[in-house]
């Protein structure tokens, strides 16, 4: 996903955190991606809506400490995931 995509749906109008974004937006292909195992494409836009909300909770959410080791995500964020997941799977059967 190109960065000027995250900062506009971020609304970040700087370029302190670019190398962050971009670190981000890595994760966040790769945990999509070994959640659902489905590979990120340019044109689905569901899988970029995903990305975009990986993205900005992450970026929200940058605590080094938790009370748990698991991962807590949104609600919509976990719905578009599981999305992707199954229509994935649907796809390849």
């Amino acid at each position: 996903m190109e960065l000027n995509e995250i900062k506009n749906y971020l609304r970040i109008n700087h370029n302190v955190d670019d190398c962050f974004l971009e670190n981000l937006s890595v994760f966040a292909e790769k945990f999509i991606e070994e959640q659902t195992g489905v590979q990120y494409c340019n044109n689905d836009e569901i899988y970029k809506m995903a990305l975009l909300q990986v993205i900005a909770h992450f970026y929200d959410k940058r605590e080094a400490v938790s009370e748990k080791t698991n991962i807590v995500v949104p609600y919509t964020m976990d719905c578009l995931i599981k999305h992707i997941g199954i229509r994935g799977a649907i796809n390849n059967e």
